[in-house]
């Protein structure tokens, strides 16, 4: 037998925590350059900004003839769609994020001339198809799509089905995905590559756990034991990465925040670059001169952050700490006009929030799903409001936050400084596929679009224009929303948005019971499938009722409906006038 030190050296020797395996840690230029192939198709992280800037920089004046994957056509991946090196992106949008969603005029050209094609999916149907992926399955069965020209298009990839277990109805099927290759930005991840990714988590885990092989960029490469330590928090195990690459500050201008990682530290998006960028992507030339000097001329991501400068970097992590709202407030109270009169957009807010008020005491809602623009802000008035009645009325963002509050002075539906309010922190699954369309939901969705027909159908996917077939921003979740109880559409009012028919079905109005414009409030009446003209908010004109009803007609596509007695809606309190401004201070959707 063994000596007594020989066995307790052989027992702590094979049960003493260590590491094997060779370090993935390498730069990034070199991990691009070995793992990124032309013809490939991969899938990108929506903060993986370092990462396409690099893949720019390498590919740039090629034909690569990529097919690209991302959730969302936007900042830097959308470089990457109207630069050429791209010929298919298969995604649920494309459009600017700041200050507020708009078509990308680039993208129309390219999808005008055909240089680049965009497949079209909602952000629950996407990730189902990279969930399919994942678990090796060749399709996920799902809710949305259904009734809209997306189903369609997507024949090869979508079917519908009768429920084969009895439960009525069709259900559809979407085709599994797998990408040869997932791009992603992370908080850190160690040697190996085990990462902990941002929250909340609307994305990439599915892609990642789809595709061959995984390029992750972290803000910072930690030990092993770190990484035990937040176990729970990691989204991407190491043996799925074939590359880590550190880039600090990688999702710039796009912020990033992690507040349960210990000694972690997040930062901000970057509001005034985001715009610079939207100014000069509208014509090829300014955005081939804006490429030359922040991706082309900077040699690597080094120089970039050194174009950035130290004092901008300063300023945005000062944006992504906890409670980092309360010291705009100083300002927030000099730049606001208290005293204005309540604009269309505030009028129209506020009917619309009155309106959700009373379904959802009506109707016993728990949950709301908001939108972006007009439709959140309505959305985050009537949850203050609600509060104040002793209800509460939990907050949805489509990325997995539930049970958030808004905070003031910034109206982006991300603003990073909201997610600490969050009572739970998940993902788009868990949030469209659960909280919104599951079973058990108790869900009243806010949303806007381009154009609405009278019976509730939407399209923000494609117009006719004179230029031709014009792409507009896509779906987003919005297509997964109308999966909730009830849908409420708040949107602008004129004869070429609401039409007789919209051009591009991108959600069934089926469950759209109610429309509220600037010039009216619109329901479905008693199982109708057409809007009636119920009331009119003021004008701020003091024009007479007769005179609102007869614009809310003229400004219609349809011969509407009018109610026998049409309501004249109270101008919006001083109450509700404080919050919409205090949300939205510098008017970005409350108009002038």
């Amino acid at each position: 037998m063994l000596p007594r030190e020989d066995i307790r050296r052989i027992v702590e020797g094979t049960f003493r925590l260590k590491d094997s395996g060779e370090s993935k840690v390498m730069p990034l230029a070199e991990a691009v350059a070995s793992l990124v192939k032309p013809g490939m198709a991969f899938f990108t992280s929506r903060n993986c900004s370092a990462a396409c800037a690099e893949v720019l920089r390498q590919f740039w004046g090629k034909r690569p003839g990529f097919t690209l994957i991302s959730l969302a056509l936007r900042d830097h991946n959308m470089l990457l769609a109207v630069s050429g090196l791209v010929e298919k992106a298969i995604s649920t949008s494309a459009s600017y994020s700041y200050p507020s969603p708009a078509p990308i005029p680039l993208v129309q050209e390219a999808l005008r001339q055909g240089r680049l094609h965009i497949e079209s999916w909602s952000l629950l149907t996407l990730h189902q198809r990279l969930m399919a992926g994942a678990m090796g399955l060749s399709f996920m069965p799902t809710r949305s799509l259904l009734g809209s020209r997306m189903a369609q298009e997507n024949r090869d990839t979508f079917q519908t089905v009768p429920d084969p277990f009895g439960g009525g109805g069709e259900v559809g099927l979407v085709k599994a995905l797998n990408p040869d290759l997932a791009i992603i930005h992370g908080c850190v991840a160690d040697p190996l590559g085990n990462t902990i990714l941002a929250t909340p988590g609307e994305d990439p885990y599915w892609g990642s756990w789809a595709s061959d092989g995984v390029l992750v960029t972290v803000e910072k490469v930690v030990p092993p034991d770190f990484i035990r330590e937040h176990a729970s928090q990691v989204r991407i195990p190491g043996y799925m990465v074939k590359a880590v690459c550190e880039a600090p500050l990688g999702a710039h201008p796009v912020g990033l925040v992690h507040h349960e990682l210990r000694g972690f530290e997040g930062y901000g998006a970057d509001y005034e670059f985001l715009t610079g960028l939207r100014q000069a992507s509208r014509e090829a030339a300014s955005l081939e001169a804006w490429l030359q000097e922040w991706v082309l001329g900077t040699r690597n991501h080094e120089a970039y952050l050194r174009k950035i400068g130290r004092d901008r970097v300063f300023f945005l992590k000062g944006k992504g700490r906890k409670g980092a709202w309360e010291h705009q407030m100083e300002s927030l109270w000099e730049a606001v006009d208290w005293g204005l009169p309540p604009s269309p957009a505030e009028s129209m807010i506020a009917a619309a929030s009155r309106e959700i008020q009373r379904l959802v005491l009506g109707k016993g809602y728990r949950t709301a799903l908001v939108g972006v623009g007009t439709s959140g802000i309505t959305g985050w008035l009537s949850h203050y409001q609600l509060l104040r009645e002793g209800y509460a009325l939990e907050l949805i963002l489509g990325s997995g936050q539930l049970g958030y509050s808004p905070r003031p002075g910034d109206p982006m539906l991300t603003n990073i400084t909201n997610i600490p309010t969050a009572k739970m922190l998940t993902d788009s699954v868990a949030a469209y596929g659960v909280f919104v369309g599951g079973r058990t939901n108790r869900c009243l969705s806010v949303l806007s679009a381009v154009q609405v027909d009278r019976f509730g159908n939407i399209n923000t996917t494609r117009l006719r224009t004179r230029q031709g077939d014009t792409y507009l921003t896509g779906t987003g979740g919005a297509n997964d929303a109308i999966n909730s109880r009830e849908s409420l559409l708040v949107m602008n009012q004129s004869r070429s948005r609401f039409v007789e028919q919209v051009e591009y079905v991108t959600c069934p109005g089926d469950r759209i019971s109610t429309l509220v414009s600037p010039l009216g409030v619109f329901r479905k009446l008693n199982g109708e499938p057409d809007f009636t003209l119920m009331a009119c908010p003021p004008d701020g004109k003091g024009s007479p009722l007769s005179d609102r009803v007869a614009a809310a007609r003229a400004n219609c596509g349809w011969e509407v409906k009018v109610a026998p007695e049409v309501e004249d809606i109270a101008p919006p309190t001083v109450e509700e006038m404080a919050i919409m401004r205090a949300l939205d201070p510098e008017r970005v959707f409350l108009g002038e």
